[in-house]
């Protein structure tokens, strides 16, 4: 194979290797071979006689800003048109855009050809044909240095027309004026838009055609221009008949370990004897009875903040709205999750050792929604860990104080004790409300995890005491 040596080189690969086998002084050599000392010095450091790559050793545009690239970089993977229509469809939004610097661009990211689709390679699913005018809208988010911006972009499904723009925020106002923007742009008639359900294009369907529901002004656009604003379904009949099964299959188990339960209790005779007067009172002065309530008290209204304003938090770590809405769904089926864990354990874990437990899970999701903002991968555990150890601790609160205050007026002792927790999940959406306000997001993090990690302290405490009495 023929030697690729740069153009003005004054060696050979044989030279080059014969200089780093070669003892001599470089002045020697240098006389010996007719080159520089220099030439010389530089072939006996390296270790390998192939010329080393010319140029930045990170290539970047000369021309666009690392925004404008990054922009050029999504818009070309979401939209997968080709080279002239990405230069059409771009040069609005930025101007001093070439068909040459785009090429580049193109090619420092291993994008510069379409993917295949013909021969043995699987064909992409095509889209139903509709006439021209037929636009989808959607957004990209753009990752660069200074931080996370976004790209509107609109296209034709059957002429390809396209158009887009770089905002800072995606929003409902930047969705409405991007869309008066592609009204602008486009020479021709639109009759359709397709969008997400997101919240910059479309109500939540809870708020939709309810009382204080209003038009929004991407739909009073569309309406204005006799333009069918369609949007695009999530999971459609078949997926939530899906979704439906999932969790009667989780719940089913639940409630048929239960019901057999309590007929071995009616078979054994197993009769809770009247309530004797002045146990509550008697209960009501003991610590242990304060620090139970307190303990569940903290829990739930960490819980309380957490999934009322859980979907704020999520976009407050940088997840997509439909990322975090899949996140919030798992947190329910986590409580089934963690019931079912606590019922497969049986008598090998005690209800303090599961109480615990419960109480370090909601510890550890605090934490792990707090870490989020590094990896939003996160969330997903953070949901596994929330659910499942308020699931546990709605099971075992009962079963605590039956063991530490004692079965005799049970059912008024944990009556009583629930009301601190009640009264802790009604709070929760007001305290959490005046947390953003004054303190952000952040100030939300820290107070939950702090409500949690009070919680847990309390209990070991109080578990400690216990084991002390009883010996």
């Amino acid at each position: 194979m023929g030697q690729v040596r740069h153009g003005s080189a004054t060696t050979t690969h044989a030279v080059r290797a014969a200089i780093q086998r070669s003892q001599a002084s470089l002045a020697a050599l240098s006389k010996e071979l007719g080159i520089n000392p220099k030439t010389v010095a530089k072939w006996r450091k390296r270790a390998t006689v192939e010329d080393q790559k010319t140029g930045p050793k990170e290539p970047r545009s000369s021309v666009l800003t690392e925004a404008e690239e990054a922009t050029v970089v999504a818009f070309r993977r979401h939209t997968l048109l080709p080279l002239d229509d990405c230069l059409y469809a771009l040069q609005p939004t930025i101007p001093h855009l070439t068909r040459s610097s785009l090429h580049r661009c193109l090619q420092r990211h291993d994008i510069s050809r379409l993917p295949e689709v013909d021969g043995d390679k699987p064909k992409r699913q095509r889209f139903k044909r509709y006439p021209i005018g037929f636009f989808h809208i959607d957004i990209a988010e753009v990752q660069t240095a200074e931080g996370k911006l976004y790209l509107f972009v609109a296209i034709d499904r059957t002429s390809k027309f396209a158009v887009a723009q770089l905002v800072e925020t995606a929003d409902r106002r930047t969705a409405w004026e991007f869309l008066e923007r592609v009204l602008e742009a486009v020479p021709y008639k639109i009759h359709t838009i397709l969008t997400d359900n997101g919240i910059q294009f479309a109500e939540q369907p809870r708020n939709r055609n309810t009382i204080t529901s209003r038009p929004m002004r991407f739909d009073m656009i569309c309406t204005a221009n006799d333009i069918e604003h369609w949007l695009g379904r999530a999971l459609g009949g078949q997926g939530a008949l899906i979704a439906f099964a999932g969790l009667v299959a989780l719940v089913v188990p639940v409630n048929a370990l239960a019901v057999r339960q309590l007929r071995r209790r009616e078979r054994a005779g197993l009769v809770l004897a009247p309530t004797p007067p002045g146990t509550l009172q008697a209960a009501l002065k003991k610590p242990a009875f304060w620090m139970i309530a307190a303990s569940f008290m903290a829990v739930y209204l960490n819980h309380g903040i957490l999934i009322t304003y859980v979907l704020v938090l999520f976009a407050d770590r940088g997840v997509e709205a439909g990322l975090a809405a899949l996140a919030a769904a798992a947190i329910g089926p986590s409580q089934v999750a963690g019931r079912l864990i606590l019922l497969a354990a049986g008598a090998r874990v005690s209800t303090a050792q599961a109480t615990i437990a419960a109480l370090c899970s909601v510890v550890v999701a605090g934490a792990l929604l707090w870490l989020a903002g590094a990896a939003p991968v996160l969330i997903f555990v953070f949901s596994l860990a929330q659910g499942a150890g308020l699931g546990l601790t709605s099971i075992l609160r009962p079963v605590l104080i039956a063991e530490i205050l004692g079965r005799q007026g049970f059912g008024a002792i944990s009556g009583a004790a629930a009301v601190a927790p009640i009264l802790a999940s009604a709070a929760a959406p007001s305290v959490g409300a005046g947390l953003l306000t004054f303190g952000g997001p952040e100030l939300v993090y820290a107070v939950c995890l702090a409500l949690a990690g009070l919680g847990l302290a309390l209990m070991l405490v109080l578990l400690a005491r216990w084991r002390q009495e009883t010996g």
